[in-house]
């Protein structure tokens, strides 16, 4: 709530100032989530088989139509739609293109792998796998990072640009 308050009240000063105060994290968040993915890939490899196409379908036609509804909410959290299209308007088609393919979903999809493999090597993770990839020494400094970058993806959301 805190966060929230703080950054519409930050709105007054304008795009460009809470950029610079919260930018730096979006660009350090993505590597932070592919290198942490990375590593539990290396050490449960098996789960690279999820990158095989006919390994969705087939997890598809195991559970039924009824998932098929639950793929929009798969394909929203793998893209960040919302996001992408208020950044679009502020920097253009070329640099949200390679932004999104150089850097934020390979990050992402090391980290979703990463979350994968967790869980292969350790279903107790099921909880927060996302928290359990990181020594907990990590934590306080992950939830700050996190914290950040979604302050300025809400930023670009609430003021149809991005900082």
């Amino acid at each position: 709530m805190l966060v929230i308050v703080g950054l519409f009240m930050g709105q007054r000063y304008g795009t460009a100032a809470v950029g610079k105060l919260f930018g730096p994290s979006s660009r350090s968040g993505s590597p932070v989530l592919g290198l942490t993915g990375a590593l539990q890939v290396a050490q449960q490899p098996g789960i690279l088989a999820a990158l095989n196409p006919l390994e969705a379908v087939a997890f598809l036609q195991a559970r039924g139509w009824h998932l098929f509804v639950i793929m929009g909410s798969i394909v929203l959290a793998l893209t960040g739609a919302e996001a992408l299209y208020a950044d679009m308007g502020h920097f253009g088609r070329r640099p949200i293109r390679v932004a999104w393919t150089g850097l934020v979903l390979p990050s992402l999809a090391l980290n979703y792998m990463g979350q994968g493999a967790l869980l292969m090597s350790d279903p107790t993770a099921l909880e927060s796998p996302f928290y359990r990839l990181f020594p907990q020494a990590w934590l306080i400094p992950v939830v700050l990072l996190a914290t950040a970058a979604s302050v300025i993806a809400s930023q670009a959301v609430i003021s149809g640009r991005s900082p």
